[in-house]
């Protein structure tokens, strides 16, 4: 942008420049000679004249479209800038959610696994059954049902089999049940 003011503040000089040197040579020439040589360099500075006109014509329809160009990429860069907010935007609201699933994550510590000789319990009550300690509810069972287990927590009992018509089976799922909802069988 530097360059083509500086090239039309160079084509504006040369052309005052050769309106001052038309208005010298009409003033100092006089005679016939003068006049033949003053209409001979008349007309070379006129081809002079009309060339640097038409270079300062060139020259501002160039920078008038630099001017075009730069206002259009004004408004692709606030396009993009008001895109580029937006995405940030959802990003921090990404990494919310994922710093709070982490908490969460945080706080459903592992309870440490006791492994005890497998024994055979009961319910006291009807109880829900889950698929991992605080997991997902999978099934309820009656009262009175007879399981046996091997493994619990200070909250949770693992069901590693169960008793159908007085014959065990072996649980082919993880099961569990909350430790106060069983006795131990007598």
């Amino acid at each position: 942008m530097d360059i083509v003011v500086k090239d039309i503040k160079k084509l504006r000089a040369n052309y005052e420049q050769c309106q001052e040197q038309l208005s010298l040579g009409s003033e100092t020439q006089e005679g016939s000679v003068g006049t033949q040589l003053n209409a001979y360099k008349a007309k070379k500075y006129k081809k002079l004249l009309k060339k640097e006109i038409e270079k300062n014509r060139i020259l501002r329809s160039d920078l008038e479209s630099i001017y075009d160009s730069i206002s259009s990429v004004d408004d692709s860069m606030s396009k993009y800038e008001k895109l580029l907010k937006a995405k940030d935007e959802k990003i921090k609201a990404l990494e919310e959610k994922l710093n709070s699933t982490k908490t969460i994550k945080k706080k459903r510590k592992k309870e440490k696994i006791e492994i005890f000789k497998a024994s055979s319990f009961r319910l006291n009550k009807e109880s829900e059954i889950y698929n991992r300690p605080n997991g997902k509810k999978i099934n309820i069972w009656e009262i009175d049902t007879t399981f046996t287990s091997n493994k619990k927590t200070q909250n949770w009992m693992k069901i590693t089999g169960f008793f159908i018509e007085k014959r065990w089976k072996r649980a082919k799922t993880e099961m569990w049940v909350r430790y106060e909802n069983i006795s131990k069988k007598k």
